[in-house]
């Protein structure tokens, strides 16, 4: 089991999401968005943990703010997620520089950063689905 942490971004009034398209080793396709984020690494904090990987994956520094959402995920995906609104600070959105770029091996498919109008969630293949009702009611 392992701890995620994830960074609801908002940013120039939309939410920042990654786009992943997947082919399972079955040969079918996943297609679906995601909060950006990941793991927590040994002794790290939440708040180290998020940073980190809001600067790998969006290449941006980030404000943390309110934990909205803990997930306890560990029937589907095996771990924990931690959900926080965050809010753009500093840096150029999309110059993620993280292993998800580079390591295709690990990283399969594509692994797109991509801005959504807040009205436009209700209609994605937001994963996982507590995150997508909170943010559609949240509106």
């Amino acid at each position: 089991m392992h701890t995620s942490v994830r960074g609801i971004v908002n940013y120039k009034d939309q939410i920042v999401l990654i786009h992943r398209i997947k082919t399972k080793d079955d040969g079918t396709i996943r297609d679906y968005y995601v909060i950006p984020g990941g793991k927590i690494e040994e002794n790290e904090s939440h708040e180290e943990a998020l940073r980190r990987e809001i600067k790998e994956e969006l290449g941006i520094e980030i404000k943390i703010g309110k934990l909205v959402l803990e997930l306890d995920d560990r029937d589907y995906n095996d771990s924990f997620q931690y959900f926080y609104e965050c809010e753009f600070e500093s840096g150029k959105l999309g110059s993620g520089d993280g292993p998800e770029f580079h390591d295709k091996e690990n990283y399969k498919g594509v692994f797109e950063v991509v801005l959504v109008d807040k009205m436009e969630i209700s209609t994605l293949n937001l994963v996982p689905e507590k995150i997508k009702e909170i943010l559609v009611s949240n509106g």
